[in-house]
């Protein structure tokens, strides 16, 4: 898939996402951040489960192999503060420049939200810390199944947040 069809479906993703309050409860996330129909969903579930590699491989410091089965070829990463950062080698030098400065995820994801787009697709946020909260960032995904059924992550977008306490 093309960076420029992936950042329309991301596009298309973003203006489907509810944002208003009063939402009808099958749009509104319940507590996890999934919606009820949604935790069932085999997408869902296979999107978890790798981003809780990416988390492992982060803490074990396995960069390459976090890149190589987390995002897909061509993927768009775009940092806070940065530009975009395109592709495999690119993501994996800039994984490499922050690695040692953050260290450690404080523990995993913690999804805010997950939607997913048919059978092809999911859009999740989530949110990670480092250094016992002082680093706190916010993250927006676009996970696509691959022709093998695997999914893999094409669009990353990271924001920071106030730290804790």
């Amino acid at each position: 898939m093309s960076s420029k069809r992936i950042l329309g479906v991301l596009s298309l993703i973003l203006l489907s996402v509810p944002v208003m309050p009063g939402l009808p409860a099958t749009l509104a996330s319940t507590g996890a951040g999934v919606r009820a129909a949604a935790a069932e969903d085999p997408i869902v579930t296979d999107t978890r489960k790798l981003i809780d590699t990416f988390v492992q491989l982060w803490k074990e410091n396995k960069l390459e192999d976090l890149v190589a089965g987390y995002f897909i070829e061509d993927a768009v990463m775009l940092p806070p503060n940065h530009e975009p950062v395109r592709g495999h080698q690119a993501i994996l030098a800039y994984f490499k420049s922050l690695r040692d400065a953050v260290g450690e995820f404080d523990g995993g994801d913690d999804l805010i939200r997950a939607i997913p787009s048919g059978d092809n697709s999911v859009s999740w946020v989530g949110q990670f810390s480092f250094h016992d909260g002082k680093l706190r960032v916010t993250t927006h995904e676009l996970f696509v199944r691959q022709p093998d059924g695997s999914m893999r992550c094409a669009v990353k977008m990271v924001g920071f947040r106030d730290p804790m306490g």
